[in-house]
């Protein structure tokens, strides 16, 4: 069995000083973009972009039973 589990946090730059809401909005963007292709490759991950008091994070999960 092989069980993947993950997040990733997505922010727009190291130092809040230097955060931009419209890059992070554009990132966002095509971070969701990639995703959904992701779903539609892969049907055994959960993949998720999720936003929890103003922090982005991705989230995954798998857990496969059978060698693919």
């Amino acid at each position: 069995m092989i069980e993947l589990h993950g997040w990733i946090v997505i922010r727009e730059s190291y130092c809040e000083e230097n955060d931009s809401e419209s890059h992070l909005k554009e990132i966002l963007e095509e971070l969701s973009k990639k995703i959904f292709l992701l779903k539609n490759e892969v049907s055994d991950i959960d993949i998720n972009l999720q936003s929890k008091n103003s922090i982005y994070q991705v989230s995954m999960f798998s857990a496969a039973n059978h060698k693919g």
